[in-house]
């Protein structure tokens, strides 16, 4: 459980994590005013806000795990920054800059509008869930100025040829094995590979621990 208490370090607020036996460890506040988390996943990353000043604005930040250092995520524009929530494949939402945003590790903060079309006429405030599946809950404001709520959902996934250990035959695959197995991907003139997100692979519903460009399979 993440949460944030006060009296541990300092008078100001701190995030703190606890464990099952409900030991609390104080998380690395780095040089915020106060920090504070909002959401942790399965893996024990955790989102939050961390506050600038006294009274400046805040700025949505991310502990890989409780033993690491904070991390900024990154702004879209001045005033609240918050990431609000983060799915188990370390994709969080939150709102920055009065718009909504999508985060990644590998590919930072993105604007939410940018994933929309313009045709709607609406602008989206602020993101307040993400499931593993992708699936984002979303306020934004329609061109009335009216506040409305909406669930972004990603495109359906798409199907491509992997080699599974690359450079080997046979090529066995046990899904309740242990321990990492090398994949590649294998492009195609419809496919470019470094298009890809790597973020948005999954085999068999995992994740990718590591990934690299290159001429691994023929």
């Amino acid at each position: 459980v993440a949460d944030c208490c006060t009296g541990l370090e300092s008078p100001n607020y701190v995030a703190v994590f606890y464990d099952a036996d409900s030991t609390a460890t104080i998380l690395d506040h780095g040089g915020y005013y106060e920090s504070h988390p909002l959401a942790i996943n399965d893996h024990g990353q955790i989102v939050g806000y961390g506050q600038v000043g006294r009274f400046d604005q805040n700025a949505a930040v991310f502990w890989n795990s409780p033993r690491d250092r904070i991390q900024a995520m990154g702004s879209l524009g001045t005033g609240l920054g918050l990431a609000h929530a983060i799915n188990n494949f370390g994709e969080a939402v939150g709102t920055s800059g009065g718009r909504a945003f999508i985060w990644s590790a590998r590919r930072g903060m993105r604007d939410l509008n940018d994933c929309i079309e313009p045709r709607l006429d609406v602008t989206l405030t602020w993101a307040t869930d993400i499931n593993d599946k992708g699936a984002i809950v979303v306020q934004g404001v329609d061109v009335l100025g009216q506040e409305r709520s909406f669930l972004l959902t990603p495109p359906p996934p798409q199907a491509v040829c992997v080699d599974i250990r690359p450079g080997s035959c046979p090529n066995p695959l046990n899904a309740n094995s242990s321990g990492r197995i090398p994949v590649a991907i294998l492009g195609s003139p419809e496919l470019a590979i470094t298009s890809l997100d790597p973020a948005s692979i999954r085999l068999m519903g995992i994740a990718p621990v590591r990934f690299d460009w290159g001429d691994y399979a023929a």
